[in-house]
């Protein structure tokens, strides 16, 4: 009699399984769809320009960006932003490269400089102080946004080491801000194939092989860089929410960076030396300022400690943003490379910072004109040969 009892909740539970299992099934043969539809469109036609691929960076050659200002009235009302044929910004390289002065700056959002206009940004300004005083030069801007001295370990072996530039300008340490090594296995994964190593290292691996599963990891990395405050916005500082001064926790931060995330950054940075100097490019590295930090803003009379950036205070912030400018300078120092510090010699103005990071047209011809003052001196000992006038003059 108990025996059945139990037979029709058996045979409930059969069927709930049956029909869960159904319903599974059908969900995820509408998302094999579904991604598979996604692919041919974005094969046919892929809207969303994608610079990174795999561990291979696509650089976008020979394109034209117009962009209406939205952002701050500190930019251009229309902006126009001109890639060459190389993909970088700047002249076409010159027929006759290798008697030629030649310069290549390196870094993320804050070198390429986005949304400053083409002629505007602080390698154009260096590319006019340049022609002043040098004669046969040539300078490119090479940056791209979001990325970190990673990127530019893949942008200078795949793309400067062959163009071969006398001089390559570091400007670093800000996307590198928390960033892990990547694991060895997910860089073998992405050389060898499809890795089922770990659900991080197969999406990796996937990745050089379908449009979809780039996009979505692209997708992914800019809602990384926007949580860590690396997207492009517009900060009024007389409307921020003024934050306390954390009194505790400068311990353990310290520490944590010093002991995960600082020693990559610094093997990283002197790679890139390395590569440079093996290619016969000179390399110079350049602190990362930011508006944040010590200071009260000229414009405003904010003090610049107090306001908000990513869940802490400015001092914080800038507290370890300049734990990675000292791991520039020491590995500028240690390896007698030139090193500009320019996180200590740009005022912390909001003149020139549209945001708490990028620049505006003002911040981007006084970077240029800082970076200017260090780099001719160097240039002219280096390179004499080329000397038209003597720096200053």
């Amino acid at each position: 009699m108990q025996h059945d009892s139990v037979l029709p909740w058996l045979r409930t539970a059969r069927q709930l399984v049956l029909w869960v299992s159904i319903r599974g099934l059908l969900v995820v043969c509408g998302l094999l769809l579904a991604t598979g539809v996604l692919e041919v469109v974005l094969r046919v036609h892929n809207p969303f320009e994608t610079r990174v691929i795999g561990d291979k960076i696509v650089l976008p050659a020979n394109r034209t960006y117009e962009y209406k200002n939205d952002l701050s009235e500190k930019l251009d009302e229309k902006i126009i932003h001109t890639k060459n044929s190389l993909g970088f910004r700047g002249d076409e390289p010159p027929d006759d490269f290798n008697p030629a002065l030649t310069v290549v700056t390196v870094g993320g959002s804050t070198t390429e400089s986005i949304y400053i206009s083409d002629g505007k940004t602080w390698s154009d300004t260096l590319s006019l102080r340049l022609t002043e005083s040098f004669r046969d030069t040539w300078l490119n801007n090479a940056g791209l946004d979001g990325h970190s001295t990673y990127g530019h370990l893949v942008l200078m072996t795949d793309h400067v080491r062959i163009l071969q530039p006398d001089i390559a300008i570091f400007l670093v340490g800000l996307n590198d801000r928390s960033r892990n090594d990547p694991a060895t296995a997910d860089l073998e994964s992405l050389k060898s194939g499809i890795s089922l190593g770990s659900a991080k290292a197969f999406v990796k691996s996937l990745s050089p092989y379908s449009e979809a599963v780039s996009l979505a990891l692209n997708a992914y990395r800019a809602m990384q860089a926007r949580s860590q405050g690396l997207n492009h916005t517009s900060v009024d500082l007389q409307k921020v929410e003024i934050v306390p001064l954390e009194q505790t926790g400068w311990q353990e931060t310290e520490i944590l960076h010093r002991e995960r995330f600082l020693p990559g950054f610094e093997r990283r940075l002197a790679e890139l030396v390395q590569i440079s100097r093996s290619n016969g490019i000179e390399p110079v590295l350049v602190t990362q300022p930011a508006l944040f930090g010590n200071g009260i803003d000229e414009l405003s009379g904010v003090d610049l400690r107090t306001v908000p950036v990513s869940g802490v205070s400015g001092q914080r912030a800038w507290d370890v943003l300049e734990l990675y400018n000292q791991v520039t300078r020491k590995v500028g120092e240690r390896n007698q490379a030139l090193v500009i510090d320019l996180a200590s010699k740009l005022e912390k103005n909001a003149r020139y910072y549209y945001d708490y990071i990028h620049f505006t047209n003002d911040g981007s011809t006084v970077v240029g004109e800082l970076i200017w003052e260090e780099l001719c001196p160097f240039l002219a000992v280096t390179f004499s040969s080329h000397v038209k006038r003597p720096c200053g003059s």
